[in-house]
């Protein structure tokens, strides 16, 4: 018998764009390996207009090239051994899975006299984008456990075989939940035309 292991390419993913500094690895689920990096970027202004203006000069940018308040990224890379047992089918001994996230959300520079109604709608519009990127990584690291238990169930009556299919799956299992994530990203638009969620400037409810 003979254990041979492979490295697939990384995938990268942009997810989450709606139009503390450092790092922090966990480990959650066996095999999975997810490190965080909090990406803030520069927003000043003093009143709704600027901190708006101000976003789209330093927000990033989504693959079409449009400005989003806040972005997820990440990227995924799985080893695995392969075990070739005579006689028997080959099959996939252990899988590590190791995912980069890279939260980018906007850090408002906020002046001494900003007015307190205008922090108030701050604070909630940044509550509501944070719940937005942090869903797209719940997502994420669905497609991550998904991987790990779905190879370890593949077989193949040859090791050379099974490393083309467990690629090739894992490729559609993460194509599978970039799908996902771009549905939520259209159900969250739906509920931005109506003034809910993550919008910016805050649209004023009518009183009364």
């Amino acid at each position: 018998m003979r254990s041979i292991t492979f490295i697939s390419v990384g995938v990268l993913f942009l997810m989450g764009c709606v139009t503390t500094s450092g790092h922090t690895p966990y480990m959650r689920i066996p095999g999975l390996t997810v490190i965080t990096y909090d990406e803030p970027y520069t927003v000043t202004g003093s009143d709704a207009p600027a901190l708006y203006a101000s976003m789209m000069l330093n927000g990033p940018r989504t693959y079409e090239g449009t400005v989003a308040y806040g972005q997820l990224q990440w990227q995924l890379q799985w080893r695995y051994g392969l075990f070739d047992p005579d006689p028997g089918p080959c099959r996939i001994a252990e899988i590590e899975v190791e995912m980069t996230v890279r939260m980018i959300l906007p850090e408002w520079q906020r002046p001494p006299d900003a007015p307190a109604d205008l922090v108030a709608e701050w604070e909630a519009f940044f509550a509501a984008l944070t719940e937005h990127e942090e869903h797209h990584r719940t997502i994420a690291i669905d497609a991550a456990r998904d991987m790990i238990r779905t190879l370890k169930r593949m077989r193949a009556s040859s090791c050379w075989s099974l490393r083309s299919d467990a690629n090739a799956e894992g490729r559609r299992i993460l194509e599978r939940y970039q799908r996902k994530s771009e549905d939520y990203d259209r159900e969250t638009t739906k509920h931005q035309r109506l003034g809910e969620g993550p919008v910016w400037p805050p649209r004023k409810r009518p009183t009364g």
